[in-house]
């Protein structure tokens, strides 16, 4: 029996996947997959008011000590070498 071009000996068998490629199923099932994760995270109940509190702005921060005209800060480090 000659076939023509482009034709695959699969697709005369009758079936639910015929002609189909395991690699197209795959795609399907993680496409899939996907989307059942999206619609968990979408229907899972979430803590909104902690997120809100984690992305108000903190008090504002007292402002640091203000030195006296003409002085200047000394840092001390150790004198071990390390």
């Amino acid at each position: 029996m000659k076939f023509p071009p482009g034709h695959r000996k699969d697709e005369d068998q009758p079936g639910l996947f015929s002609g189909v490629h395991p690699g197209d199923l795959g795609i399907v099932i993680v496409a899939f997959l996907i989307t059942c994760g999206f619609v968990y995270i979408l229907l899972t109940p979430q803590n909104w008011s902690a997120i809100d509190r984690a992305m108000a702005p903190d008090q504002p921060k007292p402002p640091p000590q203000q030195q006296k005209q003409g002085e200047t800060p000394m840092i001390l480090f150790d004198a071990k070498e390390k």
